[in-house]
């Protein structure tokens, strides 16, 4: 506290320093007291040397990094009930602020045809409105929805279970990653540089997919899993959530659609109350969604005035 006072850094003092300082202030420590504050000073010092190399990385890989409290930092997480305290961005950071972004998620094992299909329309539809596709790097629908951006030549960004210095997973997508970068897209995280994937960072992650932007459009998906903790958060920060509808589709026996009919069905047993349900918007054809969210915000505006007025 006294070096506090006079604005001494004594973590980064040498140990004569520290110890004429002490003398000069007539503070006596017993011997327990010296050997706490040796091995406490042994810990900061190394952490240093990480934080120090952490950030030299991070600047040989142009890595962008934005505290809770820098002004960077985007709005659209700063307002969700539990933001990160720092992210980290690769690539064209810049885009992380434009809200006319979509989320593109569904499980990593989809019926391959309609996946692909619906993830396409949509994409393409958000490229020509200049919005941008967000997914998870994940194999399956968010693959196809990061394939389906970059096809119609739009913007693409991902958000991830590890730290820039870990592994890039799922390992077949490392081509994807580095493609992603290349056409101008990016890639975020909130974990440190070296954190490797975790199932924990992961389903971490999946609060940021459907809340960096307006929401998010599911795929397809099972009744469990990744997706439907996807689903649940972006609904909890009252974002859109829409779904696609496999009505007609001779897909009643395909496993991983089954959260697709259970969902649109109103079934209980998926876990997402009653009234979270109701905000669920099912639709058959992926390229009605924009319009949709042009309607469903023209009248929250024409509301807010009545209220005004």
């Amino acid at each position: 506290m006294e070096s506090f006072k006079e604005k001494i850094n004594f973590i980064k003092s040498s140990l004569k320093e520290r110890k004429e300082f002490l003398e000069d202030k007539n503070i006596k420590l017993t011997y327990d007291e010296i050997q706490l504050l040796i091995y406490f000073f042994d810990k900061i010092e190394l952490i240093y040397k990480d934080i120090e190399e952490e950030i030299k990385r991070e600047k040989e890989l142009n890595i962008k990094s934005i505290g809770l409290l820098d002004r960077e930092y985007p709005q659209n997480l700063k307002n969700i009930k539990l933001p990160p305290y720092m992210i980290y961005v690769m690539g064209n950071w810049k885009e992380i602020y434009k809200e006319n972004s979509l989320g593109l998620v569904g499980t990593r094992y989809p019926e391959d045809y309609f996946a692909k299909k619906i993830m396409d329309e949509i994409s393409n539809e958000l490229v020509k409105n200049n919005w941008n596709g967000i997914g998870g790097l994940a194999k399956g629908c968010d693959t196809y929805g990061h394939e389906g951006m970059l096809k119609f030549g739009g913007v693409t960004g991902g958000i991830l279970g590890n730290g820039f210095g870990g592994d890039i997973f799922p390992e077949e997508n490392k081509e994807l990653f580095y493609r992603i970068l290349d056409k101008g897209g990016y890639f975020l995280t909130e974990l440190p540089y070296g954190s490797l994937t975790k199932g924990c960072y992961l389903l971490g992650r999946n609060r940021l997919q459907g809340t960096l932007g307006k929401g998010i459009f599911v795929g397809e998906t099972g009744i469990k899993g990744g997706t439907i903790t996807t689903i649940k958060s972006t609904l909890a920060e009252d974002k859109y959530v829409f779904i696609w509808n496999p009505k007609n589709k001779n897909l009643e026996n395909f496993l991983n659609v089954q959260g697709n009919f259970k969902i649109i069905n109103g079934e209980k047993d998926m876990g997402i109350g009653i009234k979270d349900m109701k905000k669920i918007i099912s639709v058959e054809d992926p390229r009605e969604i924009l319009e949709i969210i042009k309607k469903e915000e023209n009248k929250k505006l024409s509301s807010s005035l009545l209220t005004l007025f």
